[in-house]
């Protein structure tokens, strides 16, 4: 179970690297819920300016630990190196993390410094 949460973790990394933008918005659950009340559509928006607009992006992942709530629900919370053009950003976050079907989805997306 935490070969799976992690290596969902790892590709929704991984795509956001590469800049795959379908395989991005996949990692996210049909209920995912943006922060800040947006819309879901507003804020694909802004993520696809925001991914595109860098010549290349590199986002790596580090200290990732694993809280399971019960079978289908979990928090994974990690140290993320971004960095786009420039110094690289260091953020804590928690993923809030759901299973639907065999596979793990991101419910929440939680950043702290």
């Amino acid at each position: 179970n935490d070969d799976s949460l992690t290596s969902a973790v790892n590709s929704w990394a991984q795509a956001w690297s590469s800049k795959n933008l379908d395989q991005y918005f996949t990692s996210y659950g049909a209920n995912f819920q943006p922060a800040k009340g947006e819309s879901r559509k507003a804020w694909e928006q802004q993520r696809k300016e925001r991914i595109n607009k860098p010549s290349k992006i590199d986002v790596s992942l580090s200290n990732i630990n694993i809280t399971n709530i019960d079978s289908n629900n979990a928090k994974v919370r990690f140290k993320q190196a971004y960095r786009a053009d420039g110094k690289p950003i260091y953020t804590t976050k928690t993923l809030v993390m759901k299973k639907e079907g065999d596979n793990w989805y991101i419910q929440q997306e939680i950043a702290s410094n």
